[in-house]
C-alpha cells in the first residue's frame, strides 16, 4: 500500500516532532508499505523519509520542478515523480493511499510525549 505523508518542509521544527516523523517512516517501511512524500530535503518530510530509508523502505518522491530548480531534491526516494506544479501533485493517479492504522499507531507512539493530538484519522 502507498501511504502519503505531506507535512512541514521547514527546518524550524522541534526535535520531538522530527523524532515522531522518523519513527513514522520506520513504521511504514517495517510494515512493507511504500512512503509517498514531497521528495524534497528539509523539515518533517525529510525526517519521515530518513526513517523509511533507514529500514530500506520503498520511497516515492512527488516533487514539483520548481523545488528541483531550488536544489532541494532529496536523494532518498527509490522512485521520483516530477510534476509541473504543487497543484498537479494530487493528479498522479495511483501514487496515494490512506492507511488509518498508522495514524492510530502514531497517536499511540506520541501519548507519552505530549504530541498525540496532531494525528487524527476519524476513529479512536
Amino acid at each position: 500500500m502507498n501511504i502519503a505523508v505531506f507535512c512541514s518542509s521547514s527546518n524550524h521544527i522541534a526535535d520531538n516532532y522530527k523524532q515522531v516523523g522518523f519513527r513514522l517512516g520506520e513504521m511504514i517501511a517495517e510494515s512493507g508499505n511504500t512512503l509517498v512524500y514531497g521528495g524534497a530535503t528539509g523539515g518533517l518530510m525529510d525526517s519521515v523519509s530518513e526513517g523509511a530509508a533507514c529500514k530500506n523502505g520503498q520511497i516515492i518522491g512527488v516533487i514539483p520542478q520548481a523545488v528541483i530548480r531550488m536544489n532541494r531534491q532529496s536523494s532518498l526516494p527509490t522512485q521520483l515523480i516530477t510534476v509541473e506544479t504543487m497543484r498537479s501533485k494530487g493528479n498522479h493517479e495511483g501514487a496515494f493511499g490512506y492507511f488509518c492504522g498508522f495514524a492510530r499507531k502514531l497517536r499511540n507512539l506520541g501519548r507519552n510525549a505530549r504530541y498525540s493530538n496532531f494525528c487524527h484519522c476519524g476513529r479512536t
